[in-house]
């Protein structure tokens, strides 16, 4: 049933950002419209709070944060006039205005603190080619990067090199995919798709590695993920004719505790992807093409998340996964934005950086704001992915029975599940080397040193004879 609706006076093709933008203690939904509003409506009961008037909002989504250290939250909008707007959320007056050099169409912002000076800067692209950071606090200019045609992706922020500084991730009609340096622009790596790129990048540690990928979508119908570190690739997947402006979300669809890759394409359906290769789990059918990014969450309080995704065809979907393909609780990339406020930066999806979401904590029970909630040692999304009790402190338990306690297959980076982690027949407890598969490296020797003893053994039968 319909909880509540407001009308504006034009079409709305960008998603909403939701937080208590007044301090009231409900949240409100921010969304932007072709008829050039702003609106901020009261989450309770769609009333409005506020209007304000800027130009034609096409695609450009709405940002939340305390850009201004003030305090209090504000709202950051890209317009087709190509000016981004920046707007205090209690009422919606005009903090500053920033004017690039065309219009921006589709492009968000992106809110965190790149340059490591302890404000929030501001990231967007526009239709000139360029990635503009601005300062929060007025607007100015940080740094620009030209890229080789108009920008309608929006950036995504992340440790994805572990330098311990955000880095900025979009991008390009001109093929390719862009890492850039947080503090100057400057560029880290960049990857080409050999055909335009309009969709965002989501960020995640979908391959358990302890570090984050780039997960985006490419005109020329594939998903490619990404090495943060080099963008290098890991796999890509075709999915058959995705549209320009889908972007993916990152979540636990297969109960494997690993993240899987959940895109809408068309040919009326939502695809989703294993994490780990890239290879199709299911195909989830609409009426009509899909061209939103699904939202992940659980909606019916299975402790399961679900999949929302709406249609061209004029309905919005809830798919759950009854047994015995019940999904994960895992949602980490979990919109279009990563998070309620399309914030578009890890450091506001995961507070403590333990590879757990912090609306995935709140559903498990664990504190976002620390790594380890039990203290034992194992952080809380490695004891998760290894389907151990980051609740329960059971560090020094033997999951598999190997002889290596929990926390010292954390540390030596073995699977706690798995006695035999490289599969080379030794157990990680007597193995050497217990990440790597030697078994062509020990057998050999065993039999060389087996043969030494025997002939050693002739040697002197013959001599005491």
């Amino acid at each position: 049933s319909i909880l509540w609706e407001y009308k504006t006076n034009g079409t709305i093709a960008n998603s909403p950002a939701i937080s208590d933008i007044d301090r009231d203690g409900v949240p409100e939904v921010v969304i932007g419209s072709e008829d050039g509003y702003v609106y901020a409506l009261n989450g309770n009961d769609g009333s409005l709070l506020w209007k304000k008037l800027l130009s034609p909002i096409l695609g450009s989504a709405p940002a939340i944060g305390d850009i201004d250290e003030d305090g209090e939250l504000e709202v950051v909008i890209g317009s087709e006039n190509g000016y981004v707007y920046a707007l205090n959320g209690e009422n919606g007056s005009l903090l500053w205005q920033f004017e690039t050099g065309f219009t921006i169409m589709t492009s968000s912002p992106a809110i965190g603190d790149i340059d490591g000076d302890g404000g929030l800067e501001v990231v967007i692209g526009s239709e000139d080619g360029y990635v503009y950071a601005l300062n929060g606090d007025d607007g100015s200019l940080l740094w620009q990067f030209k890229t080789g045609r108009f920008i309608s992706s929006s950036p995504a922020l992340g440790d994805i090199d572990n330098d311990k500084r955000l880095e900025v991730i979009v991008g390009s009609w001109d093929h390719n995919v862009y890492a850039l340096n947080g503090e100057d622009g400057s560029l880290l790596w960049e990857y080409s798709t050999n055909l335009s790129i309009a969709a965002s990048p989501a960020l995640g540690d979908i391959d358990n590695d302890g570090r984050l990928e780039v997960v985006i979508a490419s005109d020329n119908g594939y998903v490619y993920t990404l090495n943060g570190d080099d963008g290098s690739l890991i796999w890509s997947s075709y999915i058959h004719y995705a549209l320009s402006p889908n972007s993916p979300s990152l979540g636990d669809i297969n109960n494997d505790s690993i993240l899987d890759v959940v895109i809408g394409a068309s040919y009326q359906r939502v695809c989703i992807l294993d994490g780990r290769d890239g290879s199709i789990l299911w195909y989830l059918y609409t009426n009509d093409i899909v061209v939103t990014t699904p939202l992940l969450c659980d909606v019916n309080g299975d402790k399961s998340i679900e999949v929302i995704v709406a249609s061209t065809d004029g309905n919005v979907y809830a798919f759950y996964f009854p047994e015995p393909m019940r999904s994960g609780f895992r949602a980490f990339w979990q919109c279009f934005g990563g998070d309620a406020m399309n914030t578009k930066n890890i450091n506001f999806i995961d507070y403590d950086h333990d590879g757990l979401s912090n609306y995935t904590e709140s559903i498990i029970g664990t504190d976002p704001g620390r790594k380890d909630t039990d203290d034992d040692g194992m952080p809380d999304g490695w004891e998760i992915v290894s389907d151990l009790n980051p609740l329960f402190q059971d560090g020094e338990n033997d999951a598999d029975g190997d002889g290596l306690p929990n926390i010292d297959e954390f540390e030596l980076g073995t699977d706690p599940r798995d006695p035999d982690s490289d599969n080379d027949l030794f157990n990680d407890g007597v193995d050497p080397l217990p990440t790597i598969n030697n078994w062509f490296i020990i057998v050999p020797s065993i039999a060389l040193i087996t043969i030494a003893i025997i002939i050693r053994k002739k040697e002197r039968s013959i001599s005491d004879g």
